[in-house]
């Protein structure tokens, strides 16, 4: 596991000026991997992918973009299973750094050095603190479609683009096969013509990580299959420490009329 913390040094998501951010990335030991600064947010992309990331945390998620569209259109840019935290946050309330870093015996003398500051938020995401924000939803999107080889020409071609059709029926029938084995809530849209299928799309009522390892992207000459989380158009703090584990008991008397 290894947790990124970031912190920026300049500039402003609302301002002309790109911002710049220190970025810590830490090991499951907290041990400091890699700690540069003057970071672009597409940098800090490509370290999240170098460093496969699977932890992102931070003091302020708007220092990643001016609103929530702006936001989730960075996120969405991150690897498919990293996870975003806000350590400031607590149970719904905004803390200050220097509180949530005392209370897992960290103190800050003065004003931290955005370095610091990455390095600290960093520490405090691996610990467990703060809330985890939701920008994706429980659906996701298969998109199978042909390839883009045209094949060759004249009769041969016809048989080509038949023989594609039949391959995006194949991958169709396979994935379909796939969802109803495992009791997948789904809707799927198909596009035909009469020479046969020509693309489908599964809308599947379940997050992205439900299908690791039943569902395989395909990238090829002839079929491409797409798997694409749902992102949402707001980010939510989801307090998954608050969400209670015991069951609901029901009591039902068959006497009563409703």
């Amino acid at each position: 596991m290894r947790v990124m913390g970031i912190d920026i040094e300049r500039g402003s998501p609302n301002s002309t000026e790109q911002p710049r951010y220190s970025v810590v990335i830490l090991d499951e030991n907290g041990e400091t991997v890699v700690k540069v600064e003057d970071v672009t947010r597409s940098r800090l992309v490509r370290l999240a992918w170098e460093y496969d990331v699977s932890l992102l945390g931070t003091d302020n998620i708007y220092e990643l973009g001016s609103n929530d569209k702006e936001v989730i259109s960075l996120l969405s840019l991150l690897p498919e299973k990293l996870e975003v935290v806000q350590v400031t946050v607590k149970n719904g309330v905004f803390l200050d750094l220097k509180d949530v870093a005392k209370e897992y015996g960290i103190e800050i003398q003065g004003k931290p050095t955005p370095s610091r500051t990455a390095f600290i938020v960093a520490t405090l995401a691996l610990k467990g603190a703060g809330t985890k924000i939701k920008f994706v939803e429980n659906r996701t999107k298969i998109i199978i479609s042909k390839g883009r080889r045209s094949g060759p020409g004249g009769m041969s071609s016809n048989r080509y683009k038949r023989h594609l059709r039949g391959l995006v029926l194949r991958v169709f029938r396979r994935v379909k096969e796939e969802l109803d084995r495992h009791n997948f809530d789904y809707d799927v849209v198909v596009r035909r013509t009469k020479a046969g299928m020509e693309g489908a799309m599964f809308i599947v009522y379940a997050p992205r990580e439900s299908l690791y390892g039943l569902v395989k992207k395909m990238s090829g000459h002839d079929v491409n299959l797409e798997i694409r989380a749902y992102y949402r158009d707001r980010i939510e703090f989801v307090d998954t420490k608050r969400v209670s584990q015991r069951p609901v008991i029901v009591g039902l008397d068959p006497g009563l009329a409703v």
